[in-house]
């Protein structure tokens, strides 16, 4: 079990000069994988996160997508884990 461990996501927003505005960090659990693949932001400052999601049940690897709702200020609107049944 040691290729698993927490997952920690890093979202910083800068301003023109580089200057942090704000930082969040979006943490899994020891059992759970998530590699982020794409940000994206809307028009209204709406922040997505998207990417592959992989949790250990104990016997077999689960497999699925994840997505991160953050607004303009860097707070959590929505977390959601979906897991694909193959």
């Amino acid at each position: 079990r040691d290729i698993y461990g927490n997952t920690i996501v890093y979202l910083t927003k800068l301003d023109v000069n580089g200057d942090i505005i704000w930082q969040n960090v979006y943490e899994v659990s020891t059992d759970e994988e998530i590699r982020p693949t794409k940000l994206l932001q809307k028009a209204d400052g709406t922040i997505y996160i998207i990417g592959a999601y992989l949790r250990w049940t104990g016997s077999e690897n689960k497999y699925g997508l994840f997505f991160l709702i953050y607004n303009e200020e860097g707070y959590l609107l929505k977390s959601k884990f979906k897991i694909f049944g193959f």
